[in-house]
């Protein structure tokens, strides 16, 4: 999840003040900025970049398409339904047992 730059400024403003990890990732919760602990402690320790989004960059918005193979409305390509279902159909059961030739444990849709 991207942080706001406001949320990141305000960690780093924290940080200057001399606040612990903990004590910061408190107060913002508080305030209402939505960051967890690690992100606090990642922008502490400079493992994590000051600045995460540009101002006028919003969050870029990925459309959405129908799968080919099972028709779901699904955002990544390759489709993830039809992908775990060709490697459950292929390989192996949920059970871990190989599948016995000739059973289908799904139907295929077209």
């Amino acid at each position: 999840m991207t942080l706001l730059p406001q949320t990141v400024a305000r960690t780093e403003e924290l940080q200057a003040a001399g606040m612990t990890q903990r004590a910061a990732a408190r107060r913002l919760l508080a305030e209402g900025h939505r960051i967890s602990r690690g992100s606090v402690g990642a922008i502490f320790n400079g493992r994590r970049p000051s600045s995460t989004v540009a101002e006028d960059e919003g969050p870029r918005e990925v459309p959405a398409y129908r799968c080919e193979g099972c028709r779901n409305k699904v955002w990544l390509k390759p489709c993830q339904i039809c992908r775990t279902r060709e490697y459950i159909l292929s390989e192996k059961l949920t059970t871990g047992q190989r599948r016995r030739p000739g059973v289908e444990p799904f139907e295929r849709h077209p």
